[in-house]
């Protein structure tokens, strides 16, 4: 990466609004723009969380462009970011396997499909998903200078 390409990844970054998923049966689905493992941060303090051993705790950081926008808000885009971690992150690993992983212009879809087994008394059980992906379009560019028959 170019010192350019870090710029403008900095430049065009951010925005956007978190994908949610209230229900079961919701589907965030889109064209990815980017998709980069971050740490996570503890939601309360924003501070960075790390494994027992000292290993920062990951994710991965989906931007997509999607069809949803909220009409009460003029500058929403349709961008949005899934933040895939533990069920959704596995779900989006399935996904992208076959097709050797994921790839800006590749199409994502992520559902929510129910709840899991609730293992701490106090919180939330956790959400199971399914996801599909198809991978961007190859094109094949033949003008006569390049004939390969």
């Amino acid at each position: 990466m170019t010192i350019l390409d870090a710029a403008n990844d900095f430049l065009m970054s951010g925005g956007g609004k978190t994908a949610s998923f209230p229900e079961i049966g919701t589907v965030v689905r889109g064209t990815v723009l980017n998709a980069e493992p971050r740490q996570q941060r503890d939601f309360t303090t924003g501070e960075l969380k790390f494994w027992d051993d000292g290993k920062p705790m990951m994710e991965l950081v989906v931007t997509l462009q999607t069809k949803d926008s909220d009409p009460d808000d003029e500058s929403d885009d349709g961008v949005r970011a899934l933040y895939a971690k533990a069920n959704m992150l596995k779900a989006i690993k399935e996904a992208v396997r076959p097709h050797g992983g994921i790839a800006i212009g590749g199409d994502l879809a992520v559902k929510y499909t129910g709840d899991g087994e609730q293992k701490k008394r106090g919180f939330n059980p956790p959400k199971l998903y399914k996801a599909q992906y198809e991978p961007p379009a190859k094109t094949v560019n033949l003008d006569d200078s390049n004939d390969l028959f």
